[in-house]
């Protein structure tokens, strides 16, 4: 019983202590200054959040602002600011509309798309490597410029796992057939040197570069290029690997390109490359939104979805196998949730993170799968993650980092990093529930006192005192009743008269081992004496919390 009481009271404090213990997702990290980030990137160490229309101005003046970007510290669950890094150029350049960091944390690149640089909106980029001397991020190599007037290179980005490549998605010439162009640094020249020519659209909307992947190092690169405007919006994706004895960028498989089912899937709208092995994994996005470029193209009539296929590589030989669908359709949740709108892969391509930023009223969600290899498919992991009011967009871009998932709210303006596991929700603050814990435990105890005591009953020693049956001291007690009856001790109480004497005695010698309430029925005390002897029988009968804080004295022998 003892042991059973402790337990309850432990499973109380625990109770009150976590509410809650179900695996779900929770913001395990957020920084501490939130502002609209359209961009993200999360390393083990940092977050990068872009801020495109950060700046001076009003929010309904966009050409007024210059950009910003953010660096976040990951080690604290409040991330503190460890660099801003303002504008570069003019306002409305859209500095940090795409940002992308290198996987040792050591680098980053930021796009400027709306930058004049040298004509009419062609764009630039810049890659900041982190200096352990001065402890601060610096400028690597020079600025990279678009080429094309309107061409907006920048407005994708990426870059290598050790950051000494990067890749740059631009709009192209007047045709709007869309390029990506790679440049490697040289350190002797403190420079960028494109490396292999264009990747270039099929043909005129294609717009290829609108997303891109790129994951490995020299020379083990590969490159994913989606152009949502491919074919009337069908879309299409596309993956290329560095070929280092021609020098040139090689499309991956026979069957080279995915595209697009039924026009307006707008399939590459958002890309998706990880590698585990022989096996490179590419997902791709196709949210049919109802604006595209920047205008209103209404009904689609198809559903938005994500999907990610499976390439095996072969041995020194890329070219013998196809692109093999890696489990089914994502499908969307709603109509026009714009499901697909961002995809990100973990580096291994078990885990997917998709996005649904029209969700709910633009609300938007976010949802995480794991693949199972029992079913082949790609299998939720809790709950979906929404946003917090309609019209934030949650979802307008994803990173993924080991157990943790960093999503933008473009609109809502705030950015969080949410891990996936059990969390305790406090009901009171941690003090209250220690102390009302330990109030809980003493309660317990002085419960079990009472109750031991019930069930354990009272009798009447030959001097008055009332001792506890079945207790540890039982032969003790009943020593001490001999030897007082052999030595005819006085009573303690001078109230009981010499009758009353006789009469307990009498009893007790016919009811030996009783306990109180058999002995009142039995006529001990009479009841117009009740009042004088409440001293003695109350003490058996009372249930109030005053019985437990009897002391005891050195014979073991509770007194009332």
């Amino acid at each position: 019983p003892k042991m059973k009481t402790k337990s309850v009271a432990l499973a109380f404090f625990c109770k009150l202590l976590a509410v809650s213990a179900a695996d779900e997702w929770f913001v395990s990290a957020a920084p501490k200054k939130q502002f609209a980030g359209n961009s993200i990137s999360l390393t083990s160490t940092f977050l990068a959040v872009g801020g495109p229309w950060e700046g001076t101005g009003e929010v309904d003046e966009k050409d007024n602002f210059g950009g910003q970007v953010h660096i976040f510290g990951t080690d604290t669950k409040e991330m503190k600011l460890k660099t801003m890094l303002e504008k570069r150029g003019h306002p409305g350049d859209e500095f940090g509309y795409s940002v992308a960091a290198s996987a040792d944390s050591n680098t980053f690149i930021v796009g400027a798309p709306d930058a004049d640089a040298g004509g009419t909106k062609r764009g630039y980029a810049m890659v900041f490597h982190f200096n352990e001397f001065k402890n601060d991020w610096v400028q690597m190599g020079t600025m990279i410029l678009g080429t094309q007037d309107n061409g907006r290179a920048g407005r994708a980005v990426d870059i290598s796992d050790d950051g000494m490549v990067v890749a740059i998605g631009s709009k192209g010439d007047e045709l709007l057939r869309g390029n990506v162009r790679l440049y490697l640094y040289e350190e002797v020249s403190n420079g960028w040197a494109q490396l292999g020519g264009d990747i270039e659209g099929h043909s005129q909307y294609t717009d290829i570069g609108h997303s891109i992947s790129l994951i490995g190092s020299m020379p083990d690169l590969f490159i994913a290029a989606g152009g949502p405007g491919y074919k009337q919006s069908k879309g299409i994706a596309a993956v290329y690997y560095w070929y280092a004895e021609g020098q040139f960028w090689d499309n991956l498989g026979q069957e080279t390109d995915i595209v697009g089912n039924m026009e307006m899937d707008q399939v590459g709208t958002s890309v998706s490359l990880a590698k585990q092995g022989l096996n490179v994994y590419l997902a791709v996005g196709a949210p049919s939104q109802e604006y595209y470029g920047g205008e209103e193209i209404g009904d689609l009539g198809t559903d938005a979805h994500a999907q990610v296929f499976k390439y095996r590589l072969l041995e020194d030989d890329y070219d013998d196998d196809s692109w093999q669908e890696y489990g089914p359709e994502i499908e969307q949740m709603e109509e026009d949730d714009e499901t697909g709108a961002c995809v990100a892969l973990s580096r291994d391509g078990q885990r997917l993170a998709v996005s649904s930023p029209g969700y709910d009223g633009r609300k938007g969600l976010v949802r995480v799968f794991d693949y199972d290899t029992n079913s082949n498919q790609y299998v939720m992991v809790g709950r979906g993650i929404e946003g917090n009011e309609k019209n934030d967009h949650h979802g307008e871009d994803v990173s993924i980092n080991g157990d943790k998932v960093a999503i933008s709210s473009a609109y809502g303006s705030y950015v969080y990093i949410y891990t996936f596991g059990k969390k305790s929700r406090f009901l009171i603050a941690p003090t209250t529930v220690l102390l009302i814990a330990a109030l809980g435990l003493i309660a317990s105890c002085c419960v079990y006192g009472c109750r031991k005591a019930r069930r354990n009953g009272f009798k009447l020693s030959s001097v008055g005192k009332a001792l506890p049956l079945g207790s540890r001291n039982k032969q003790r007690h009943e020593s001490e009743r001999l030897n007082t009856e052999e030595k005819q001790t006085e009573w303690p109480f001078p109230f009981f008269s010499e009758g009353e004497r006789a009469r307990i005695a009498q009893v007790q010698k016919a009811e030996e081992g009783k306990n109180m309430d058999r002995v009142v029925l039995h006529g001990m005390i009479k009841s117009d004496d009740a009042s004088r002897g409440s001293g003695v029988s109350g003490s058996s009968n009372n249930d109030d919390s005053d019985d437990c804080d009897s002391d005891s004295d050195d014979d073991g022998v509770n007194k009332i």
